[in-house]
């Protein structure tokens, strides 16, 4: 049954594809990300294959989401853990408040390191940083 194809698409492929996004999502480049965007696609198309519907109709009839929102939730879900975590919270940068002994507008926010190279630019600590930012930033409004 189409069900039953979704919780084996769910526990076995799904799995393998985010596995270590973590780690490697902050540097993905737009083809890879695309690619891995066409395994789902294709998956889900032959799940509903009577039924050609557009992907993101099968995405909402199969109640899930693009890949990419997934890195994106995975990655923030990962930073927060390591924000609150009294053992791993060094992996981090300290917030300017610690930094400052005066009021600061983003006082709440990480200090991004300076960045000298791409490759550190896009590093999964950087990218981390920014999304927490990000987060703390539409969070204050």
């Amino acid at each position: 049954s189409v069900e039953d194809l979704i919780t084996i698409y769910k526990m076995y492929v799904l799995p393998t594809l985010e596995y270590g996004a973590v780690i490697w999502s902050s540097s993905i480049s737009k083809n890879q990300s695309q690619s891995l965007e066409r395994v789902q696609k294709r998956a889900l198309r032959i799940i509903a294959y009577p039924h050609l519907l557009p992907y993101t109709d099968l995405l909402c009839k199969f109640n899930m989401q693009e890949l990419s929102v997934g890195r994106v939730q995975l990655i923030t879900n990962f930073a927060q853990s390591l924000l609150t975590s009294p053992r791993h919270r060094h992996f981090l940068p300290s917030t300017r408040q610690m930094l400052s002994d005066h009021s600061l507008r983003n006082s709440n926010h990480l200090d991004i390191p300076y960045c000298r190279t791409q490759r550190y630019k896009q590093s999964p600590i950087i990218y981390m940083c920014q999304l927490l930012n990000d987060l703390q930033s539409q969070n204050s409004w």
